[in-house]
């Protein structure tokens, strides 16, 4: 009997040891800047890590913590001057699903270090004039992707051209971004893709037309050179299309909505 009992003891002290040995150093964290908890689109026990803008020194140590942390999902990236060292030591930081890049003064070879980070969801490279179609090209191995935004960038869209891996593509931001008509047609047609953002671009009427048969879009950007004439012509050749389709036997949605155009102005 005493013998069993020096098990159970045993056994508990083991328990709380390893308790103590797997506890996060969160409060390491807090010390270097703050944690935001459940937002983001992140569950309610998991956090986003934002340093300390006023001492970007501490940024790479803090790397090191993020990584014992399974809670912290999220991270702002600094801009620092060994950026390239930063992102690739976050590459290799599996559990991390969510990353705010914006205004860091990042190009296409800084993030092409991202490749293989297969667990993101969300990755935000907004207001980095440097990152182009290259660095759009280079990203691979993002398959679970849902949130891309490019927003102020120097990409055009034909960094897209032949892509086959961002199959699970919801939001696709290209605000602010050299986009042309020609440009837009290279972006591949993802499959569960249903935003797709065009403000103050250069696509026209013309370009949107490129867009019919991308039966999944639900809302789409209107641009300043785009008109309500076009818009109209644009729904009506996307609905003809899109019921040719399923006659056809293509699997979809069955309704005949039409993308709905975000803008200023009503019809």
């Amino acid at each position: 009997m005493k013998r069993r009992w020096w098990f159970v003891g045993a056994g508990i002290l083991l328990g709380v040891a390893v308790g103590f040995q797997q506890a996060e150093p969160l409060e390491a964290l807090r010390r270097n800047g703050s944690l935001a908890q459940g937002v983001g689109g992140l569950k309610a026990d998991e956090y986003i890590f934002m340093p300390d803008e006023k001492d970007a020194s501490r940024f790479m140590d803090s790397l090191a913590v993020v990584a014992r942390c399974q809670s912290v999902r999220g991270l702002f990236v600094q801009k620092i001057d060994n950026l390239k060292e930063a992102l690739t030591r976050i590459a290799k930081i599996d559990h991390l699903t969510w990353l705010r890049m914006r205004s860091i003064d990042a190009d296409d070879r800084d993030i092409a270090v991202l490749t293989g980070m297969g667990n993101l969801k969300f990755l935000d490279l907004s207001d980095n004039p440097r990152i182009a179609d290259a660095g759009v090209a280079a990203l691979a191995g993002l398959e679970n992707l849902r949130y891309l935004n490019l927003s102020n960038t120097g990409v055009t869209g034909t960094g897209f051209k032949g892509r086959v891996d961002m199959v699970s593509l919801y939001q696709l931001t290209l605000n602010d971004c050299p986009v042309t008509d020609e440009s837009l047609a290279a972006i591949p047609h993802f499959p569960k893709l249903e935003e797709l953002l065009l403000g103050r671009t250069n696509v026209t009427d013309k370009g949107l037309m490129s867009l019919i048969g991308w039966y999944s879009l639900r809302r789409v950007t209107r641009t300043a050179l785009t008109t309500k004439a076009g818009s109209k012509a644009f729904n009506e050749a996307f609905l003809a299309a899109r019921r040719k389709a399923r006659e056809a036997g293509e699997q979809m949605d069955p309704r005949d909505i039409p993308p709905v155009f975000l803008d200023n102005w009503r019809e």
